[in-house]
């Protein structure tokens, strides 16, 4: 294995355990989150139920599947951009007396 599939490999093992364990669950607990997801499912089923035709929904779904992809798609690149601004960021918390300490959640 070359160096860049192992780093690759790596990266996605981290990005597996810390954001669609970690991060999710701790997301999935924040009240905020709570909040959106339940309406924009709301959302969903008031629209699926609205589509009488087979063709609508099946478009429906391919939408639903394609935001899905997509988001998920954002949600690495964010979580990248997070690691290579981390030191930075850290240091600009620590001006501002916050820090990421073990257990700490700046988010709420």
């Amino acid at each position: 294995m070359n160096e860049r599939n192992a780093i690759s490999k790596l990266f996605d093992q981290l990005f597996d355990e810390q954001v669609h364990h970690v991060a999710l669950k701790n997301m999935q607990e924040d009240i905020e989150y709570r909040r959106a997801f339940n309406k924009a499912m709301g959302v969903f089923e008031l629209l699926r139920e609205s589509l009488n035709e087979t063709d609508q929904l099946v478009l429906f779904e391919k939408l639903e599947e394609s935001q899905n992809e997509l988001v998920a798609v954002q949600m690495e690149y964010a979580y990248i951009q997070g690691i290579k601004d981390s030191e930075q960021i850290q240091e600009q918390l620590k001006k501002c007396g916050l820090s990421f300490e073990k257990g700490a959640n700046l988010l709420s």
